[in-house]
Formats: C-alpha cells, sequence, structure tokens
C-alpha cells in the first residue's frame, strides 16, 4: 500500500451503493431531451415546475423522439510532479451523440442553430427503462457539431450531432426524473 501517495483531489471517497441484486442492470439509451440555455437559471434539477417554466420563457428547448449515446470519457493526463508516481488525470473531454429521425425544415433551423458555434448550459435526457423514473444530467457547458444526414433509400434521413463537454467533476449523473417533464 502506497502512505504517501501524493493526492491533488482532496475529496474524500465517496460512498459506493450497489443495485438491486435481483435486476440485471439498467437498459442504456434515450429518447428525450431538454436542452438548457446557459443562463436558463435552474440550479435544482428536480425541480420539475423550475424545468417547465424554463422551457415556457424559452431559455429551454425539450426535444422528443430522438436516440442519445453517451460515450466513455477521455482522461487528459500530466505527468506527476513527483518522481516515481503514475501521471495525474487533470480533466476529461466527453463525447456524445444524437440521432434525430424528425427531418423537416423547422427542426433544420433548430438544429442549425445549435451547430453553428451555439453552446448551452446542460441537458437532461430521460433513460430508456424502469418507466422514465431515471434520467440523465449533463451540468456542463456543452457544445455540437454535426450535420444532417442524407443517405440512400435503404437508410432513413436523420440528424446526427455529436456533443462533447469538458470537466474533471462533469460526469453525466443519474437522476430522478423531475416531475412534469418528458410526458
Amino acid at each position: 500500500m502506497a502512505a504517501n501517495c501524493v493526492n491533488y483531489n482532496c475529496d474524500d471517497l465517496s460512498p459506493f451503493l450497489l443495485n438491486d441484486t435481483c435486476k440485471k442492470g439498467y437498459p442504456g439509451g434515450a429518447k428525450d431531451a431538454i436542452f438548457f440555455d446557459c443562463d436558463a437559471g435552474i440550479t435544482d434539477y428536480s425541480d420539475g415546475n423550475a424545468i417547465l417554466a424554463a422551457i415556457v420563457a424559452g431559455t429551454a428547448l425539450e426535444v422528443f423522439n430522438l436516440k442519445i449515446r453517451l460515450n466513455k470519457g477521455s482522461a487528459v493526463t500530466v505527468e506527476s510532479p513527483v518522481d516515481c508516481s503514475p501521471v495525474q488525470v487533470v480533466d476529461y473531454t466527453r463525447t456524445g451523440t444524437i440521432f434525430d429521425g424528425n427531418v423537416n425544415s423547422t427542426n433544420d433551423y433548430a438544429w442549425e442553430t445549435l451547430l453553428s458555434g451555439r453552446t448551452i448550459g446542460s441537458m437532461l435526457f430521460n433513460n430508456c427503462g424502469e418507466g422514465g423514473t431515471r434520467s440523465t444530467l449533463i451540468d456542463a457547458e456543452i457544445s455540437f457539431q454535426g450535420d444532417k444526414v442524407f443517405p440512400g433509400e435503404s437508410e432513413f434521413q436523420r440528424y446526427e450531432i455529436d456533443f462533447n463537454w469538458k470537466g474533471l467533476d462533469t460526469m453525466a449523473k443519474t437522476i430522478p426524473t423531475p416531475n412534469g417533464v418528458f410526458v
């Protein structure tokens, strides 16, 4: 055991919770999302009323019938300032992809707005399975890249949108789905 290891992260180890052992796990995937402007003012993502108010105010946009995937984050490392020590993780680059088959002129404009260099302040999406009771929150500045895909006759037209964010402590978090959203 390394009694004198150099630790620049001063957080205590967090507790770990074992899922119900009778279940085989939770399915991946999400089909509905809410994009929040950088100034949406949401501080409590469990507050469904605040989220609905942001949607009505135009500082959040709810989008349905998507296919959302998250990838494993890529660690950004630096050499330790102490010899004989492992490299240190200083940041993560995190990515995901949205597939949207709702191709029409209105959505051309909506996606083009996000794809033209605009960033958002956070994104909440409703997980598949469990009756919609679990959601995933990315509470970080998110940017988008992508385009409309116009394939041959054997595939559907779609938007393929990659998104990314950075941060050491901005891993996507599982939260209970707020009341009144994603309905």
